[in-house]
């Protein structure tokens, strides 16, 4: 996985000598025949899923089928008898990963009547040490500080203005180690309030994910932080759950495995959304490469598993990859996964990033699928700094979050009607392409589709919102529009003198934005604000104080 792109020089990386960190044995995976023997059962969910996890199952009318029921015990304690080392095992893709030096056991394990087949995933480890590692808005209800921009390109700011910023969400960051983060300002809040819930790490098994790499550190300063003035994230009041299933220091199969195991574990505590800002193509070993013909969401297991997510009734927000300036500039694996959200990256005015790969699929679908700002996004350090970096992995947190928000605004909709109203809100919309997918999507647009707002249902609150209102300084209004046109935006005061005319083109099924900065030019008192359109003329009235 090529992480992220760094421009800023903070970025250290070092190692850690841990005690139990040794030398890893080679690894290999089983998959089983069938899920026979078992002690559990599909019709008692209760017994392996979270309430959590079978509301949001009920909610989206998602059935509990065999995918969803534990691999089968006596398959796994049969292995283990054989001296077998499990590290862990994977319901969806029923199987175990397992570790040995003995290759005289791969004989006897092939020829074992329920198991389906072997591959190895991981090479031997031979080190001796572990890897490690715009002037702010008054208008808003937060101070983005250095995020502004970055949230709101996607009209992000509306939704947090209107009250959705994460709450009750359950986020799953999948990632490489979150290293420091305890100790970072911008994270106080998570740790004050328990916002978050679990850890989990598939790489050296349990629970502690902090001493690892800074690369989810980072991802989770875009989405989670808030340190007004500062950095403040796009879902900073969701609940969150860490998870650590990249091994940085390699590019091996396991690491797909260990992402499938945390994805489910993810989902058996009823995540709703997903951030997955890393991805594969070459691996260490050529025979474990994926070309551009297997790119299709069927052939790699992490794809697969992705897909079988979406399933269930989780959002996907997975990053492009950064591979867009290499002589393949293809997406990699899970990016191609079907039914969820690939995210490339544009710079802060809305171009194309040239490291950001590109569709299309293998079988020919749009990917990415929208793009946020991942060329100079912000975010905090180490050392409570705000910095910035280039990459995808950074692009795809600022979707996730805004995504969480959006489906909190819209609890009753399922994972494809939260994507497809932000696929439908981004400005290529009819007219995609292999760079930018749909495009910047407009996460105001998005609510408004979702809400089923249709023009001819619109009154003039709904048409025109005026934010903030009493107005101060400045006067921002909001105007959607079902046709790409020129709108005359006119302000009267209370007595019918015109105060100010301008134009604006608007967007087709856009919820468009118009700034007028001078306003606290204005005298104090009642104002009219007029929009007229090709077709109608339409008003609203403002306070200045």
């Amino acid at each position: 996985m090529r992480i992220m792109r760094f421009s800023s020089s903070f970025f250290i990386l070092f190692f850690l000598c841990l005690p139990g960190f040794g030398q890893e044995q080679p690894s290999y995976w089983i998959g089983f025949t069938d899920k026979f023997n078992n002690s559990y059962s599909i019709d008692a969910p209760e017994a392996f899923l979270s309430k959590r996890s079978l509301d949001r199952r009920i909610k989206q009318d998602v059935s509990i089928d065999s995918t969803d029921l534990p691999v089968s015990n006596l398959y796994v304690d049969s292995l283990a008898n054989l001296g077998l080392n499990i590290r862990y095992a994977s319901k969806w893709m029923n199987g175990v990963v397992f570790t040995t030096e003995d290759t005289a056991l791969l004989d006897t394990i092939t020829s074992i009547s329920f198991v389906d087949n072997v591959e190895f995933i991981r090479k031997k480890d031979t080190s001796k040490t572990t890897w490690q590692e715009k002037s702010p808005s008054k208008d808003n209800f937060f101070d983005y500080g250095y995020a502004r921009n970055q949230i709101e390109m996607l009209n992000g700011h509306i939704l947090h203005n209107q009250g959705f910023r994460g709450d009750d969400m359950l986020i799953a960051v999948l990632d490489a180690g979150f290293l420091y983060m305890p100790g970072v300002s911008v994270f106080n809040h998570l740790f004050t309030n328990g916002r978050v819930i679990e850890t989990r790490d598939y790489v050296k098994s349990g629970d502690m994910v902090y001493g690892w790499h800074t690369h989810g550190m980072a991802v989770m300063g875009i989405l989670a932080g808030e340190q007004e003035s500062k950095l403040v994230g796009t879902a900073p009041r969701a609940d969150f759950i860490l998870i650590r299933t990249e091994d940085a220091a390699t590019e091996q199969r396991i690491e797909e495995y260990n992402w499938i195991a945390g994805a489910e574990f993810a989902d058996s505590l009823g995540a709703d959304v997903f951030n997955v800002s890393l991805g594969y193509k070459d691996f260490d070993l050529p025979e474990w490469n994926y070309d551009n013909t297997e790119t299709d969401g069927e052939t790699a297991p992490i794809s697969i598993a992705a897909g079988m997510a979406a399933q269930k009734g989780i959002l996907l927000v997975i990053s492009a990859g950064n591979e867009g300036d290499d002589p393949d500039r293809k997406i990699g694996v899970p990016a191609d996964a079907n039914n969820v959200l690939t995210v490339g990256s544009v710079d802060s005015t809305g171009h194309y990033s040239p490291f950001s790969s590109i569709g299309y699929t293998a079988d020919g679908r749009v990917k990415p699928d929208v793009v946020a700002q991942g060329t100079q996004a912000y975010y905090m350090n180490n050392d409570n700094e705000v910095v910035s970096g280039n990459g995808t992995s950074f692009a795809s947190p600022i979707i996730a979050g805004l995504s969480a928000c959006l489906w909190q605004a819209h609890p009753d909709k399922s994972n494809m009607d939260i994507i497809n109203a932000i696929r439908q809100s981004a400005h290529l919309y009819d007219n995609p392409n292999d760079s930018l997918g749909y495009g910047i999507p407009d996460f105001a647009t998005a609510n408004l589709l979702l809400e089923n707002i249709r023009f001819s249902a619109f009154d003039n609150e709904q048409l025109i919102s005026i934010y903030p209102n009493p107005v101060q300084n400045s006067l921002n209004m909001h105007f959607y529009s079902v046709d790409t046109q020129q709108i005359t935006i006119r302000i009267y005061n209370g007595s019918g003198k015109l105060m100010l005319e301008d134009e604006k083109n608007v967007h087709r099924t856009s919820y468009n934005t118009y700034t007028y900065s001078d306003a606290a030019l204005l005298p104090g008192g009642l104002y009219i604000l007029e929009v007229i359109t090709k077709d109608h003329v339409y008003s609203q009235k403002f306070i200045k104080k």
